[in-house]
């Protein structure tokens, strides 16, 4: 039987709509906060004309704003840090909040009550009891860079950290090497609807929904997490979405150097490695260094950060012996491979039975362990027909298997403070990374069931230049400007050369059929937000442009799967049809009335019967794709502060993807797919 498998599935036209007149959707910034409030008098009257400075403490950068007759001020886009605040007002005594934490999409409050004064000192004021948050109601958790830089996470990868949200879980989809996930199921959603930005510029594998991990943990300030009710200016994700803002430079040269290494000789051996010295290396080190070009202007933070693993994948094929007794053969010489039930099975039947039976079960297991092996058998357990240069016996899988990891983050930032109104950063990092012995489950199969072959080496070259403008067009205006180029390529190549066997409880071996793989992806990307304050309005409107052309060689199932059932009864066609003629009909009737036990998947191996066949044709030339992905999105949003405690936030999304798209059953660039069953079906 042959049909069609092609999957002509490129992009999908999205065009998502969202128009809400909700309270609950909260005016938010992509990666840095906004700080509101009011000036008061002892009254409780509004202070028109007082001033408010915000001083960021690390750079010494100042923004000042006049406030509005109703007594309110508002900062937009202040990049998260710490700040000393000021409000000062003719005949009022000034009032300073010193170190105010502003964190990322943090739409703080503060407000001042200034008192009537002829003295000119300053009164301090406790920020952290005035420190307030009214207007937000989105759910979102930040992850600060206190819990970055204490809290212990496997393997450095800073993205874990969003495991400490209770609505945050591992992703438990199988893995495949050249498609993985972001790793990560919040609020219940797919690991690959998740949408990450760093520095407000996307980070995620268009292709596949993964996540593009371009920093390293050292260089991380803080992220936020917002699973929902966000507001309009995020989109392009069913999921959550991440935020994460990079370190930059301060007005103090600081630094630090790390290192952690892991060897198995101060190590407990692993309860799972079925060995007695196993290896297991693990090395990361790296540096940050961060400080002024010239103080209150120009910064700098540089970062690096590498890990060096050599250790040993566990695998537990052949752990329970592939499910196989040695037993002295009761009905005659030498002994048989057989499982418990099929012992018991030839010890309680009759002789006529038995004998057959257990040579039969004997021949296949010997063949499924041993076949093309030093001394083992040439023929398959049933039909003496030669085997296959690529049949390999188990016991030649069986065992652990290395795995190696070189992976390396480099990233360095900018940012200059052009004028009073005109901020602008640029970043770039890079982050090459090679690791071997990779094992999947891309067929559902077991990961400890996978033999070496089976496995892939990834090779993998990510980099991204992102830059951004920032800019006070006025006391009411405000623009953001970002640009974005980023390089995806991957690669993924095989450990096996022969086609695979999916053989269910006991191995999966040979050539993984999602590989190899060669995959590149660019990523231009433009984004301009404009805000502006008109009187009791906030309002923000923007638009984000991604230009993506990709390229991939996916020669899926190209080197054939073939799978094996669980078991395989005695009347089985193809039993029946292999030993009917030399024994006839009547043993097959027998043996069913007497209840003989299934053959198992290994003897099923061992036969040479799979239960059905997958291959695709066609190369590398027919497996070449190559296409272009364009997504635009605009939106409008408005907060209106219709009173003093009461604002209404609405706003409205549109996102679409321009892509290429073929009429259903056209082949583009694509093989074809053989499916194959056996006789049964």
């Amino acid at each position: 039987m042959k049909e069609s498998c092609v999957h002509v599935i490129n992009k999908i036209l999205v065009g998502a709509v969202a128009l809400a007149w909700l309270i609950s959707i909260a005016r938010a910034q992509v990666n840095t906060a906004d700080l509101k409030g009011v000036i008061t008098d002892p009254s409780g009257a509004a202070i028109a004309g007082a001033k408010v400075k915000v001083e960021n403490i690390a750079t010494g950068q100042v923004r000042e704003t006049a406030v509005r007759e109703t007594g309110d001020y508002i900062f937009l886009a202040l990049p998260p840090g710490h700040y000393n605040i000021t409000a000062e007002a003719a005949n009022f005594r000034s009032a300073v909040a010193q170190d105010v934490e502003l964190t990322i999409g943090q739409q703080a409050q503060l407000p001042f009550q200034l008192e009537i004064s002829a003295v000119k000192e300053a009164l301090i004021v406790s920020a952290d009891a005035a420190l307030v948050e009214t207007t937000r109601s989105s759910v979102a958790t930040t992850i600060g860079d206190r819990a970055i830089e204490n809290l212990p996470t496997n393997g450095r990868s800073y993205i874990n950290f969003t495991l400490l949200d209770s609505a945050t879980t591992r992703d438990n989809q199988p893995v495949l090497g050249p498609a993985p996930t972001s790793g990560l199921n919040i609020g219940g959603q797919r690991g690959r609807a998740n949408m990450v930005s760093i520095d407000g510029a996307d980070a995620v594998d268009n292709s596949i929904g993964g996540v593009r991990a371009t920093l390293s943990q050292e260089a991380v300030r803080e992220f936020q997490i917002l699973k929902s009710g966000y507001a309009p200016e995020y989109g392009r994700a069913s999921s959550a979405v991440i935020n994460i803002v990079s370190k930059q430079g301060t007005n103090e040269w600081h630094g630090n150097l790390f290192g952690y290494l892991r060897s198995r000789k101060v190590s407990a051996t692993n309860a799972f490695a079925g060995e007695p010295d196993p290896g297991d290396t693990r090395t990361q080190s790296g540096f940050t260094l961060g400080g002024p070009i010239k103080k209150d202007r120009t910064f700098v933070f540089l970062s690096f950060e590498t890990t060096q693993r050599n250790s040993i994948n566990f695998s537990q094929i052949g752990r329970n012996d592939y499910g196989f007794n040695q037993i002295p053969n009761p009905l005659g010489a030498g002994t048989l491979l057989v499982t418990p039930q099929q012992e018991a099975y030839i010890k309680s039947a009759p002789a006529p039975l038995a004998v057959p039976y257990g040579l039969i079960a004997n021949s296949a297991a010997r063949v499924a362990l041993y076949g093309n092996t030093p001394s083992g058998p040439t023929t398959f357990g049933l039909i003496p027909n030669p085997l296959p240069s690529s049949y390999r016996g188990l016991t030649s899988e069986a065992g652990n298997y290395k795995t190696t990891e070189e992976t390396y983050f480099y990233s360095a930032r900018a940012d200059h403070q052009i004028s009073t109104n005109h901020a602008a950063f640029v970043r770039f990092s890079a982050t090459p990374a090679d690791v071997t012995g990779l094992p999947s489950n891309g067929e559902n199969q077991l990961t400890a069931l996978n033999g070496f072959t089976r496995t892939t080496n990834s090779s993998t070259r990510d980099l991204a230049l992102v830059t951004q403008l920032a800019s006070n067009l006025g006391p009411s205006w405000l623009s953001e400007f970002r640009f974005q180029f980023a390089r995806r390529g991957v690669g993924l190549t095989t450990n096996g050369t022969r086609a695979a066997m999916e053989i269910p409880g006991v191995a999966s071996i040979g050539q993984e059929p999602f590989a190899p793989l060669y995959r590149t992806e660019k990523r231009w990307q433009l984004t301009e937000n404009i805000s502006h304050i008109r009187g009791s309005h906030t309002y923000k409107m923007g638009v984000d442009f991604n230009a993506l052309p990709i390229r991939a060689v996916f020669p899926l199932n190209q080197g054939a799967v073939y799978f094996f059932p669980v078991q395989l009864p005695v009347d089985d066609p193809l039993i029946t049809g292999a030993i009917g003629a030399t024994f006839g009909p009547g043993l097959i009737a027998a043996w069913k009335a007497t209840s003989a036990p299934p053959f198992s998947a290994a003897q099923a191996y061992g036969f040479g019967f799979p239960e059905s066949f997958v291959q695709q044709f066609g190369g590398f030339k027919g497996a070449t794709s190559r296409y272009k992905n364009t997504t635009l999105g605009w939106f409008a949003q408005d907060t209106w502060k219709v009173t003093h405690n009461f604002s209404l936030n609405y706003g409205l999304r549109y996102d679409i993807e321009f892509g290429q798209f073929f009429a259903l059953g056209q082949r583009r660039a694509l093989a074809g797919c053989d499916r194959r069953n056996s006789p049964r079906h």
